[in-house]
This record gives C-alpha cells, sequence and structure tokens, in this order.
C-alpha cells in the first residue's frame, strides 16, 4: 500500500500543508475566497495565519506581548503631566513620554519584576515595581512630588509643551495611519489639503487657516517652503518620528513667523540602545514599501551611531467619478505614480555628565506624475524633488538651568515639466533653495518661576525660473524671544501665568514686529480654565510678490503681511474618573481675526492676482476621551470654525474652508488582537468667493484596522492591516482633485526589544 500522503481540496501540494495550522489555514482562506481581490484574500489568510499559529502551534509558556499603561499625575493637585519620561530601570525598553493626558504606553516588557520610573524637570523621580504577567495588560499609576531636585549624572532634555497643545505618540497609532498627514488629521484643529491619492503633497491647516499659515519645524528647522510658505507632510517619514506636537493659536507666535494659526513641532527618533527596525508595506494601487534603522551603541563609549532608510513605490492610477458639472461618468486617474527614497545616519555624544552632541545627515528624492485636474488632466507631467541636510545640535545642564543651540544647512531643487500639456505651450520649472539656520536659547528655573530666552535666524539663497528678475535673491530673518512662567500650588489648587515676547526682523516684514502673548490658567482638582491673548504674524510668499506674470495672472509686489491682532482663546477641561474607567473632556472658544489674509481675486477684466483681505475667524471645539477595561480607548472632537471674508469683498466663508469637522476613533484590545477604528467628517465647501453654488457637499471617512503583535525567536513582529475609507466615499476635499476610493494597505514590522 502506497504510504504517500493524499492531497487536500484546496490542491496545494505537501510542502504547503507542512507549513503550520497557521500559514495552512491562510492558504486555505486565500484558496476558498478567490471570488475576493486577490489582496484582501491574500491579507485574511496571512492575519489568520499569525493569530491562529501563536493560539494554537505555539506553547502555552511562550511569551505573548504585554502591554502596560502608564499613568503620572501632579501629587496634590492630581494633575495629569505631559512630557514626563517613563523608563524601565535596566534598560529593559526604550524610555517613552507622556502625553497630555498623562498617558504613555510599553510595549513588548518580558514577563518577570520590573521597577518603573518617571522623571521630569522640577519634579522628585518617582519609582513602583510592577508584575508583568504573558500577554496581560497592566495598569500603573505614578504621582510626582513638584519640588526640584539636583539630579547628579542625569542628563536631562527640556521638552515642555505649552498648555493647550495637543502632543501625539506616532507608536501609538493604529495601522490605518500610514502617513504624517493621516497622523496629525486626528488632533482637534487640523486639517489636511490632499491634491490626489497616496505621495501627493499633504498640506497641514489649522483652524481654517491656509497652508502657508502653519509653520512645521522639524527637530527645530521649518521645512515651510521659501517660495510658497507651505509645508509637504509628505517629506517626513511617519517611522522616523518619536513625537508631534501641534501648537494652535498666537501662542506659537514664539516659534517664529509664519506660525500665524499654530506650528507642528516634529521630533525625529534618537534611539539610546542598540536597536534594529524594520517594515515591509504592500497595498491598493499597486503600492510597495519597505524601510529600516539600526542603532550601535556601545555600553564603555559616550558614542552611539544610527543610521535608517526608506523606499516606497505607487503605481496611482485609480478610478473616479467626474463631477456632473464636469460632464459625469467614470475616468481613470492617469500619471499618479509615485516613487520616492529616503535615508538618513547620525552620531550622537552622549556622556554621562557634560553636554550632548548629535549630528544627522538626511537626504531624499521623489518623482511624481503631475495628472493636472480633472477639467486638465495631463498624461506627460513629471515632477522631481531632492532635498539634502545636516543638522547640528547640542545641549547641557540640570534640573535647574539649561541650554540648547543647534546649526542646519539645507538644499533643496525641484522640477516641474511638462512636453505635451493639454492646453498651453509645453514648460519646463526649475528651483533651487539654500537654507541656513541657527538657533540658541537658555532656561533657568528659580523657586516658582521658569525662566527661557533664545534666539534664531535664517538665511535663504532662492534661485528659480518661475520669480521675476527682481525678485531678491536672498531672504533673511532674524527673531528673539524670552518666555516666563510662574506657577504656584495649593493642595488641590494650582495658578500658573505665562507671558511670551517675540520680536522678528524679517525681508518680507515692514521694520521690527513684536508678538506678545499671556496666558493664565487655574487649577481646581480635575477642573482646569486658561485665557490667552496673543498676536502673530506671517510675512508674504516671495511667489505671491514676484512670480513670472501669466497669461491672466499678476503678481503683487504690494502686499503687506498678515496679523493676528489679540487673538483670544478660552479653554475648559474637566478630568472624569469612575470605578473602572477613566477620561477627560474639554471645550475651546476662539476668535483670531485675521488682518490682511493673503487671497487670490479677479479685477474687472479677469486677471487673477493676490491681494490683502480682512478675515473673521472664529469657532468652538469640543473633545472627549474615554478608557476603560479592553476600551483602550475612545476619544472625539467636533469642531465649529467660521472664516468670513470681511469688508468690501464678497461675503461668506472663504472657499475650501470646512465650516464643521468632527472625528471618533475607538481602540480595542480584543482576542489577542488590537483594533482601531476612525470616523471623520469634513463639512461642506466653497468653490467660489461670496456664492454657495458649486458648494461640494460634506463627506464622511471610515478607516480601520487591526494588529497582531506577537515574538519570534526573541524579536517582536507585529502584522497590522489597514483600511482607509472602508464604505468606498468618493467625495473630494478640493474640486477636481479627486481622492481615491477604498484602499487597503498590509504592514509587517520587526524590531528588537526595545526599537
Amino acid at each position: 500500500m502506497s504510504a504517500s500522503r493524499p492531497t487536500t481540496d484546496t490542491g496545494f501540494p505537501p510542502w504547503r500543508r507542512d507549513l503550520g495550522p497557521g500559514w495552512s489555514v491562510a492558504l486555505r482562506t486565500w484558496a476558498t475566497h478567490r471570488s475576493l481581490p486577490r489582496l484582501p484574500g491574500l491579507v485574511a489568510g496571512i492575519l489568520a495565519s499569525c493569530w491562529i499559529s501563536t493560539l494554537r502551534a505555539t506553547p502555552a509558556s511562550a511569551q505573548v506581548e504585554s502591554v502596560i499603561r502608564v499613568e503620572v499625575r501632579e501629587a496634590g493637585t492630581e494633575r495629569p503631566l505631559g512630557d514626563v519620561q517613563v523608563e524601565v530601570v535596566g534598560g529593559a525598553l526604550a524610555p517613552v513620554w507622556t502625553g497630555s493626558d498623562g498617558m504613555a504606553v510599553l510595549r513588548g516588557l518580558p514577563p518577570g519584576s520590573h521597577t518603573l520610573r518617571a522623571r521630569l524637570q522640577g519634579y522628585e523621580s518617582a519609582t513602583r515595581g510592577v508584575e508583568v504577567l504573558n500577554g496581560v495588560r497592566r495598569d500603573v499609576s505614578l504621582r510626582l512630588q513638584p519640588r526640584p531636585v539636583e539630579l547628579e549624572g542625569l542628563q536631562v532634555e527640556a521638552r515642555g509643551a505649552p498648555e493647550g497643545a495637543r502632543i501625539l505618540d506616532p507608536d501609538g497609532l493604529g495601522p490605518e495611519a500610514r502617513t504624517l498627514a493621516d497622523a496629525v488629521e486626528r488632533l482637534p484643529g487640523v486639517d489636511v489639503i490632499r491634491r490626489g491619492g497616496p505621495g501627493t503633497p499633504t498640506v497641514p491647516t489649522i483652524r481654517g487657516s491656509s497652508g502657508d499659515q502653519v509653520l512645521v519645524l522639524v527637530d527645530g528647522v521649518a521645512i515651510n517652503s521659501p517660495l510658497t510658505g507651505e509645508a509637504d507632510l509628505s517629506q517626513v517619514t511617519l517611522d522616523d518620528v518619536v513625537r508631534v506636537m501641534v501648537v494652535p493659536g498666537a501662542r506659537a507666535g514664539r516659534y517664529g513667523p509664519g506660525a500665524l494659526a499654530g506650528a507642528i513641532v516634529i521630533e525625529t527618533r534618537s534611539p539610546d540602545a542598540s536597536t534594529a527596525r524594520a517594515r515591509l508595506e504592500t497595498g491598493s494601487l499597486g503600492s510597495w514599501a519597505f524601510g529600516g534603522s539600526a542603532t550601535v551603541a556601545r555600553s564603555r563609549s559616550d558614542w552611539r551611531w544610527s543610521m535608517g532608510g526608506e523606499w516606497s513605490r505607487t503605481r496611482g492610477d485609480f478610478e473616479y467619478p467626474v463631477p456632473e458639472v464636469r460632464g459625469g461618468g467614470m475616468a481613470i486617474r492617469d500619471n499618479a505614480d509615485v516613487e520616492g527614497a529616503s535615508g538618513w545616519a547620525e552620531t550622537v555624544w552622549d556622556p554621562a555628565a557634560g553636554p550632548r552632541l548629535r549630528l544627522r545627515v538626511h537626504a531624499r528624492r521623489v518623482a511624481r506624475g503631475s495628472p493636472g485636474t480633472v477639467v486638465q488632466p495631463s498624461l506627460t507631467g513629471r515632477n522631481q524633488e531632492r532635498r539634502l541636510g545636516a543638522l547640528l545640535q547640542g545641549d547641557g545642564g540640570d534640573a535647574h538651568r539649561g541650554w540648547s543651540a543647534a546649526v542646519s544647512v539645507d538644499r533643496t531643487d525641484a522640477l516641474f515639466h511638462d512636453p505635451e500639456p493639454p492646453f498651453g505651450q509645453p514648460y519646463r520649472s526649475e528651483s533651487d533653495v539654500r537654507q541656513f539656520g541657527g538657533r540658541g536659547e537658555a532656561r533657568l528655573r528659580w523657586g516658582a518661576v521658569d525662566l527661557e530666552a533664545g534666539a534664531d535666524g535664517r538665511l535663504q539663497d532662492v534661485t528659480s525660473t518661475t520669480l521675476d528678475v527682481e525678485a531678491p535673491g536672498t531672504v533673511k530673518g532674524l527673531g528673539g524671544w524670552m518666555r516666563g512662567r510662574w506657577a504656584v500650588t495649593d493642595r488641590d489648587r494650582s495658578l500658573e501665568v505665562t507671558g511670551s515676547l517675540r520680536t522678528d526682523l524679517h525681508d518680507l516684514l515692514d521694520g521690527i514686529v513684536a508678538s506678545p502673548a499671556l496666558s493664565v490658567l487655574l487649577g481646581v482638582g480635575g477642573t482646569s480654565f486658561e485665557a490667552t491673548v496673543g498676536s502673530s504674524v506671517s510675512p508674504p510668499d516671495i511667489s505671491d510678490l514676484f512670480f513670472q506674470e501669466g497669461v491672466l495672472a499678476r503678481a503683487n509686489p504690494g502686499l503687506s503681511p498678515e496679523r493676528v491682532r489679540g487673538e483670544v482663546e478660552l479653554r475648559l477641561r474637566q478630568e472624569i474618573r469612575g470605578v473602572s474607567w477613566s477620561g477627560a473632556v474639554a471645550v475651546a472658544a476662539f476668535r483670531a481675526d485675521v488682518d490682511g489674509m493673503i487671497l487670490w481675486f479677479p479685477d474687472h477684466r479677469f486677471v487673477w492676482s493676490p491681494t490683502n483681505v480682512d478675515v473673521r475667524r472664529r469657532g468652538l471645539e469640543a473633545s472627549g476621551e474615554i478608557r476603560a477595561g479592553r476600551l483602550t480607548s475612545l476619544r472625539g472632537d467636533v469642531g465649529w470654525t467660521r472664516v468670513e471674508y470681511a469688508g468690501t469683498t464678497p461675503g461668506g466663508q472663504v472657499v475650501y474652508r470646512p465650516e464643521f469637522t468632527a472625528d471618533l476613533a475607538a481602540d480595542l484590545a480584543w482576542v489577542g488582537l488590537d483594533w482601531t477604528a476612525r470616523w471623520r467628517w469634513i463639512g461642506a465647501r466653497r468653490t467660489s468667493p461670496g456664492t454657495s453654488q458649486n458648494q461640494l457637499p460634506g463627506y464622511g471617512r471610515i478607516d480601520a484596522g487591526v494588529r497582531r503583535p506577537f515574538r519570534l525567536r526573541g524579536v517582536g513582529v507585529s502584522v497590522e492591516l489597514g483600511v482607509n475609507n472602508l464604505l468606498d466615499d468618493r467625495a473630494s476635499l478640493l474640486a477636481d482633485y479627486p481622492l481615491p476610493g477604498r484602499t487597503l494597505t498590509l504592514r509587517v514590522r520587526a524590531g528588537t526589544p526595545g526599537a
């Protein structure tokens, strides 16, 4: 009798059946669901394989990832403390920092007894033992005493955040968040303008602002274009980011000109132990990406070295419905491919006593198709951008006084060309921008008073074929700032008064411009109330002042800076706690009128030109979050922002500023998987000033994801599936720039402990 093994009904040969129960289920799922698209069927099989393999094929004693949720509050007031460094004594994991809600998450801690330590400048450090069990989530609370002590041999880094700032930990995001734009978009008041599918430029706006009114800093260096004033978040790889802070309103004026509506402060990852991580990703629209990083830190050396990089490619073409006003029907968004590569290397000198130095070099290249608009699609337009830069940082000090300084150099060149445009003549536009920057600051703590002061400067050398011969070749800016904070605490009550002043001397500003701000915060128990008043400024963009005139378009060298004078914001926050749950609710109201917002309008001959227009801007924001049991987090926010023309210009909401936005997200731990779901609503937008005709209706998007973390031979592995636009809504944020429908992403991550 033959000893050969029979073939199963799936038709797979024996070598595939021998891969174990998990992979057998994966292949069987794929084979029996061939009516599904190939990618979703394969994704479902891989997720099933990871889950079943770990539940059935793995011994009960194998390690399953544990999750430790740490809550840090101020002793006496019970106020949540943000920016607290939480670490495992002994270095089993890299340290993490708490968010504005005082929460931090430690993942991948091996079973056994461990000691957690929390520390923050101006507070006594606190420790607590915790017993970690296999695959069990633990909640730990720590209280810090607000009494500054001298910490010998400890390098303290100032990571303070202004009140009202929103802090985001990218490591806590769900699988549906693919890019930095996806991450910041979930913060209250922040919207992102996209002009197409994955890989296209993504420009952030805050509270109904334009893109050039938001200053984006990466490790203290502005990435806003000197030509347009806008920042493209697609330049920054999400895996390289360790912390994102959004500072809305005039309180961001201390970061410099351009932060008229707020600032987004991004810190890149700088591991302090020997680690390695890798990521492989694929998905809809023909997208592939892989990246990784490695850090070498020797125990007997003060030096460590890191390097990393990423490559990605997206075919990009997708089907979209043509608006009825454009003829209706369906069309294909061709010439929407994107390919990019980036890399970085850094070295850090971090002695036990003395200043810390960090040198980081980075490079990025991206090539995109320029498909144009629905009205004028192009099959031959292309865009290429290259960026190369270096940053040298240093800092030192202790709990009472400290300093930091940095110098940076950056070069960006871009090429836009189309040999066969749908209308007009072939064009080729080139630009070359060199930027040199420097900054320094000092801090001092004296009793209940914190003092900070600093200065920064930037020199931009700009060459572009899109600019007129009258355009300046260089643009210089120099600024100085000071900030003082006085805080007193009495049992469950606290009072903080913070004042700041920034002065700027800039080639595109008239004389020296001052931007003051004052904030008062009162806390009673779990309730806090804050009132802020301030001013900020944003200079005109070079392209608005000096671009080469074209058909029916003309520059305006007489543009004035945009100013916000006397912005007022009131904010109320309430902590809520139950027997087995906790949370918080917050409400904010603001008025931030803009004098001289730069907008484009046609004259009586239909010649378009930028002009200064006064705008009245006001709004309300409400947000809340609940944490309970398996429900890791349930959070939501709603915003109403009215941005109206003032004076003799057309009335009504400024174009493309949605009046209503809402966001609801949930994180759930269930059956060994991490589940996330998010719904976002974008309200109706006007497309023409002064009229509601051709108004774009509001639309909603649902994004969801599931993650299965496990360990394989001591290496942490995570298999993730993300679904964007789950209901396949084909609405667009901007007219004539369609967005893709439902997309899937499969991602596999791996990393050594601490990565």
